[in-house]
């Protein structure tokens, strides 16, 4: 294999299709933060920063992905809020628009899966990306995507603390050359893009690119 490039994760590259969800993550709230959960798998044992976390979601959020569908069963008595919550906020999705616009409610998302805040992003929602393993800090690293390792979570912040500190500004300031970075590898290896993804993209590539494509 001799093509190999490091581009991220293709979801981010969706962003255009999706109107407004640039314009949408450069905007700050501040009014009421309306937030969404999300958490990854987790293990037989939590660590206690993981039984942290899931107890910081009732009363803080409304909304919750359920990406697995294991989580609950594997919640202990004292964690009795928190199968509450999951009970009464939990939404699974089988398809992607329908998930897309079910992110409309809210203007917040915070959790520990990659993609359970990408789709967020899509609809101009920001996003908290809490990194439990290196894969995923690498990949938030790479993208400029905001971050903090889950080490660092800290029960005692306000929700408006960790929206305050989810500044789309690197990612946004970045994401031309991403895309540049992006369109050139689909060319050089044959791959072909969609008129509808081309049309969408144009305004974020370097003048250059239409010059030599």
């Amino acid at each position: 294999i001799k093509n190999v490039k490091v581009l991220g994760c293709p979801s981010l590259y969706q962003l255009p299709l999706y109107s407004g969800a640039l314009t949408g993550l450069a905007r700050n709230h501040d009014g009421h933060v309306s937030a969404i959960a999300n958490m990854s798998s987790v293990g037989a044992e939590m660590s206690d920063k993981e039984r942290d976390l899931l107890m910081y979601f009732p009363g803080r959020f409304t909304g919750f992905i359920d990406q697995t569908m294991d989580l609950e069963w594997k919640l202990s008595e004292d964690l009795a809020p928190v199968k509450a919550f999951l009970k009464q906020a939990s939404h699974t999705f089988f398809d992607l628009e329908s998930w897309v616009s079910h992110c409309a409610g809210y203007n917040f998302s915070m959790g520990a899966r990659f993609h359970g805040n990408v789709v967020p992003l899509l609809k101009g929602v920001r996003s908290l990306f809490i990194t439990v393993d290196s894969r995923t800090a690498e990949m938030v690293r790479f993208l400029k995507l905001p971050h903090i390792d889950i080490a660092d979570f800290d029960i005692d912040k306000d929700i408006r603390h960790y929206y305050e500190i989810s500044s789309y500004e690197g990612f946004i300031s970045n994401y031309g050359n991403m895309m540049n970075d992006f369109v050139n590898y689909a060319a050089e290896n044959d791959i072909p893009l969609s008129s509808d993804f081309e049309e969408a993209v144009k305004d974020l590539l370097p003048a250059s690119h239409e010059a030599t494509a």
